[in-house]
């Protein structure tokens, strides 16, 4: 494994995709769905703040080394079980 995969926070494996990139992706698509609800939005601005602060903290916890660690390893397969910290 190189030096370089393991000066990373990873995400996921399959396909591999860091912390950032997830939370990067899934702020577009929170704006996208802002986009085309509008209307909701305005009504509800203080949930879309909620929304967005969900989108940018929801992995934090996968910068664990344990989780890393499984990661890395590829003994991420854990079912739907919470990873024990």
């Amino acid at each position: 494994m190189s030096k370089k995969m393991k000066n990373k926070f990873w995400a996921k494996s399959n396909p591999w995709e860091t912390i950032m990139e997830h939370t990067e992706a899934l702020l577009r698509e929170c704006q996208r769905f802002m986009k085309i609800y509008p209307d909701f939005v305005k009504k509800i601005s203080r949930i879309w703040k909620l929304l967005v602060l969900t989108c940018i903290y929801h992995d934090w916890g996968k910068a664990n080394g344990k989780f890393q660690e499984r990661i890395l390893t590829g003994k991420n397969k854990w079912g739907n079980c919470h990873m024990p910290y």
